[in-house]
């Protein structure tokens, strides 16, 4: 049974009251005995790296336009072409331990001082995707408490009171997981904590590589060159590399280290004697005031492929001015653009590049609205809250899910299990690997693991209607 004081009451006029104390409790599960705390040990593994690829549009955000995630340039740690007869993720000494039932800290940046008298059908409040995500979180847990998993969860606002000395409340308490929130310093804060009582912080919205030597740490938002990496593993299984451009700015320091990275999986993917795939740098002032952009360099008779990386929203109106070049100046010669998920987030792309360039557009998280399980969900979140979900209440719905799986079947510190898990899950699946340093080159018995991250992506084809991965 779930007992939950409840911060979605669906009253007369589908007002939200919140209750303004410390946390809520959520809790899956029916016995409530207590099992004694492990013995504190040093998290040793061997390393384990599993490919299994995985994955809509998220609604629009209002207010400031900012990044699901928050992207970075460097590129310190790999996962890849490491032997798997030296990795073994059910390593014995990993810190991984069973309980009978498993207590969880969730922050979220509800913001309460801002929420009074706010409706869950008002999408336009800027605290509303954070209601839709806890209350898929609702959702989640109670097919857990159907599946007999037994967790009890603490709600916790980020955004009001001592974000620290809620942190260190529940570090201190018996809770042997916490999950951050969408602030990378609090998130960086209660993986520097959580570390020293080797208690697991999991980010499921965020992406960063900032955080290392931290194997306590799990993200489950792959990272920017991660999208990289399965963009040059799908294009070159699918065409030469005499066929495919990599597109950067002239002088632009930021895309010639990006077209390095590029380079170099495509050595690791194809072997080091792979053919290097051909530079393109474009002059900017070129989009705008150019006879041509691209200077006709089209291939007669087979496909050009092009490969922009350009994936925040100050690359926007970038992109966007050379998705329409290249429209232009193909003529009927076949092109295919491969594009970060801001080309589908964008205002201002326009829909009819989607079709003429044939786009593919490397996402983690892909919903297909024609699932029947997708529009059960939707049906009975209406059921329940009297609108439709936005996608943050199915990536809870997921991620929660997910986690309560894997307590109940690893137990704590579940990610040294390297899990994966493709489900009955509606955006997402979960291919969990090591991160260890691109330095490593073996020799050592147990590789330093740098931190754990979810890489399942998904490639996603526009077949004049809409997205679908891609086969």
């Amino acid at each position: 049974m779930i007992s939950v004081q409840n911060l979605l009451q669906q009253l007369s006029g589908n007002k939200i009251y919140l209750i303004l104390i410390l946390f809520f409790a959520v809790s899956c599960g029916g016995t409530k005995d207590t099992v004694r705390k492990q013995p504190t040990r040093t998290a040793k593994t061997k390393a384990s790296t599993n490919t299994r690829p995985g994955s809509m549009k998220r609604p629009k955000r209002v207010g400031t336009k900012v990044d699901t995630i928050n992207w970075t340039e460097k590129d310190p740690i790999d996962v890849r072409d490491k032997s798997s007869e030296e990795m073994n993720p059910l390593d014995e000494l990993s810190p991984v331990h069973k309980k009978r039932s498993y207590n969880v800290t969730t922050f979220i940046p509800f913001d309460t001082r801002k929420m009074e008298g706010m409706q869950i059908a008002d999408k336009s409040h800027p605290s509303s995707a954070y209601i839709h995500y806890y209350a898929g979180l609702k959702m989640g847990l109670a097919q857990l408490e159907d599946e007999g998993v037994n967790m009890k969860v603490k709600i916790k606002d980020s955004e009001t009171g001592s974000y620290t000395d809620k942190l260190k409340s529940s570090l201190n308490s018996d809770d042997v997981l916490i999950m951050g929130t969408t602030d990378l310093k609090q998130i960086k804060e209660a993986a520097r904590l959580a570390k020293i009582k080797e208690v697991s912080v999991i980010s499921p919205i965020k992406a960063t590589i900032s955080i290392n030597d931290n194997p306590y740490y799990l993200q489950l938002v792959p990272n920017a060159n991660d999208h990289y990496y399965k963009m040059v593993e799908h294009a070159t299984k699918r065409y030469d590399s005499k066929q495919i451009i990599i597109v950067g700015r002239n002088g632009d320091s930021r895309d010639q280290t990006r077209i390095k990275n590029f380079q170099k999986y495509n050595r690791e993917i194809n072997g080091s004697g792979a053919s290097s795939l051909h530079e393109y740098y474009i002059n900017p002032d070129s989009l705008l005031n150019g006879v041509f952009a691209f200077n006709n360099i089209f291939l007669q008779g087979k496909e050009s492929v092009f490969i922009f990386p350009n994936r925040t929203s100050k690359d926007e109106n970038y992109l966007r001015s050379c998705l329409r070049r290249l429209n232009v100046e193909k003529g009927f010669n076949k092109v295919i653009a491969y594009v970060m998920p801001i080309a589908l987030n964008s205002d201002i792309i326009s829909f009819d590049y989607y079709y003429n360039l044939n786009m593919r557009v490397v996402k983690s998280t892909y919903v297909d609205d024609t699932d029947y399980r997708v529009q059960q969900f939707k049906r009975d979140f209406f059921a329940t809250f009297n609108t439709l979900p936005m996608d943050e209440a199915l990536e809870a719905y997921d991620m929660i899910r997910f986690v309560g799986r894997s307590l109940d079947k690893h137990g704590t510190n579940f990610q040294f299990k390297t899990p994966q898990d493709d489900g009955d899950y509606l955006q997402t699946n979960f291919d969990i690997n090591q991160k260890i340093p691109v330095t490593y080159k073996g020799g050592k018995e147990y590789p330093p693991i740098q931190y754990f991250v979810n890489r399942n992506l998904e490639i996603l084809e526009f077949d004049g209607s809409k997205f679908t991965p891609s086969k």
